[in-house]
């Protein structure tokens, strides 16, 4: 096993936000300035799923492979192992959850592409032991093959509810382009998600759900779409899904909810359907429709791409699959509208989500719990309300489940969000999320946080500045706290420490770097009532930064699309001369 250390120390992030304050009988006021975020996970490559043990730990998921564990009493990081995996694409290491006696037994659920098999999907258990590798503890359950030569709407994420059911999410495994997803024309099976979502005899584009056993086998729920497989496979809960990556299920009322990112259809087409991403719920087995319905059942047609005409609208009570990439039944269960819905421009049912990109996620729902002590639980004003995010605009939003019509509010509008990709409660009732990055693959910064709800005294909050932070020896620095605060307008020291020895205090600092070397720089603000909070930064000293600058072309010069940029880079390097040049990388963003 390899053990990452990292410092126990925090990095919280209060959210600074503008509310009235809600005052309710007995308890104080609600108050959502309280919100704090806690860095436990500061990077991590790709990350993608994560659980909450019940003694605090994390385990995640990585993208490339691994399955790591963060260490609530010391804020390490274990690697558990790695899982022989293909990531290419939107094929990789996609889902996970951890068996409910996963702190006895070690076992762990994973969805993946396998090394040795690339052109399949899988869901195999693990077991994380310290003395053995992980890889070697492989059981697998149940695979099924991809078109490979299109590897995306590949779906992915596990869920394991209070009964020991596993659900996975797979996508349909269709191309990306805008348009309608229904062409049957040979060589282009592709672009037909009749083959895929539509078909009762593929495991894509589905929500499948089984229940594994200590065996390693699994049986199938007597209530999932096909339980006798004759009509469907026996694994699908539900289908006519597009591309599902974070789902949930509530067990206080065993609804599944499913977050599932909608299409783009192209203007030229003449549909008048618009594309939509969707929040589904259920707490039966079905068929959300997809690719013959979107939204509340808006009809997509049947289109004849030769002649580019619709042939047919499918009644959504009873929609066919006559696809002759179709493996499955003709006649397919009847289509189930969606919870929430929405498009690239602004929705008119729920003009709240915004426009733009679209990649919607389904979160936790929480339910308050009076009786746990956690001082850092969330609100009670958040019971029963179902977290729903958005990767690509970056926000969280609390839906009320009370009613008939979803009422859908805010939440942490000022959070200033990097990508949310998951969510779970943990035993202490607060939110744990994993923020992706901003890339779309390679994040060396995705992290994973936690939010509370800060009960009584509030922790300061530690902000450093520095007038550098590497260069040649000896070097000498200046570094500021100014900008730390304290929520409660509490008094605040400062501890000033380099490489883990007391240096100074105060709210500014100055310090001499004599010897070359990395050295850990940490800034500690304290309040009057012991609550701390703690800011590292590294400082390299030892060899002075090159200095760039560009000599062509000139700042504010013009371009032409289509053609070639020249440019000149001069690079001095007062610790290497000459500079190799090719050691000098230059990026053009737009």
């Amino acid at each position: 096993m390899k053990i990452i250390k990292l410092s126990p120390a925090r990095v919280i992030i209060p959210f600074l936000l503008l509310h009235a304050q809600i005052t309710l009988f007995g308890e104080d006021p609600y108050d959502p300035s309280r919100y704090e975020k806690e860095v436990l996970v500061p990077a991590s490559n790709d990350a993608l799923q994560l659980e909450v043990l019940p003694n605090g730990d994390i385990v995640f998921i990585e993208f490339w492979g691994a399955v790591k564990r963060w260490h609530a009493n010391t804020g390490n990081i274990t690697v558990l192992g790695r899982i022989p995996t293909h990531a290419k694409g939107e094929v990789g290491l996609l889902g996970m959850a951890v068996a409910k006696d996963f702190l006895k037994s070690g076992h762990l659920y994973v969805q993946f592409c396998p090394a040795e098999n690339p052109g399949t999907m899988r869901i195999s258990r693990f077991t994380a032991k310290i003395d053995r590798q992980m890889a070697d503890t492989e059981v697998e359950l149940l695979s099924w093959p991809y078109d490979t030569e299109h590897v995306f709407h590949m779906g992915g994420g596990l869920w394991m509810d209070g009964e020991g059911d596993l659900y996975i999410a797979t996508g349909d495994n269709s191309h990306h382009s805008p348009g309608l997803p229904v062409d049957m024309r040979p060589g282009w099976k592709n672009w037909d998600s009749y083959r895929s979502a539509g078909n009762t005899r593929d495991h894509r584009g589905k929500i499948l759900r089984i229940h594994p056993t200590a065996d390693g086998s699994y049986l199938v729920p007597k209530d999932n779409l096909f339980p006798n497989g004759i009509d469907g496979l026996a694994e699908i809960y539900a289908m006519g899904i597009r591309n599902p990556f974070r789902i949930t299920v509530d067990d206080s009322t065993g609804t599944l909810f499913i977050g599932d990112v909608g299409p783009n259809i192209k203007a030229e087409l003449g549909i008048e359907t618009a594309g939509y991403d969707e929040i589904n719920a259920t707490q039966v087995a079905c068929n959300f429709g997809w690719p013959s319905f979107v939204g509340p059942n808006e009809a997509l047609p049947v289109f004849d791409f030769d002649k580019n005409e619709v042939i047919e609208f499918f009644d959504p009570q009873t929609p066919r699959n006559y696809s002759p990439n179709n493996t499955g039944a003709e006649k397919l269960p009847p289509a189930q509208p969606a919870l929430i819905w929405y498009p690239t421009l602004p929705s008119n049912d729920f003009p709240s989500l915004g426009s733009g990109g679209r990649s919607i996620m389904a979160g936790p729902v929480y339910h308050y719990d009076e009786s746990n002590p956690s001082s850092t639980k969330l609100p009670k004003e958040l019971d029963g309300r179902l977290f729903i995010y958005e990767w690509m605009r970056n926000w969280i939003k609390t839906v009320h489940l009370d009613s008939q019509t979803p009422k859908i509010e805010p939440f942490l509008p000022e959070g200033n969000l990097r990508r949310p990709i998951d969510m779970k409660i943990g035993p202490d009732d607060a939110l744990y999320m994993i923020e992706y990055g901003d890339q779309w693959w390679e994040n060396q910064d995705s992290q994973i946080v936690r939010l509370v709800y800060r009960r009584g005294n509030r922790t300061p909050v530690a902000k450093l500045s520095a007038s550098e932070t590497a260069g040649k020896h000896p070097l000498k620095l200046s570094f500021d706290a100014s900008e730390s605060y304290d929520a409660d307008d509490d008094y605040i020291h400062f501890t000033w420490k380099v490489s883990g020895k007391k240096e100074g205090s105060g709210p500014s600092f100055e310090y001499m770097f004599s010897k070359p070397g990395n050295y850990e720089l940490s800034l500690t603000a304290t309040d009057p009532n012991g609550a701390s909070n703690t800011q590292l930064q590294l400082i390299q000293v030892g060899n002075a930064r090159p200095q760039l600058s560009f000599k062509e072309p000139a700042h504010g010069s013009f371009f032409d699309w289509g053609k070639e940029i020249p440019y000149v880079v001069d690079v001095v390097d007062e610790d290497s001369e000459p500079v190799n040049t090719a050691l000098v990388a230059v990026q053009g963003q737009f």
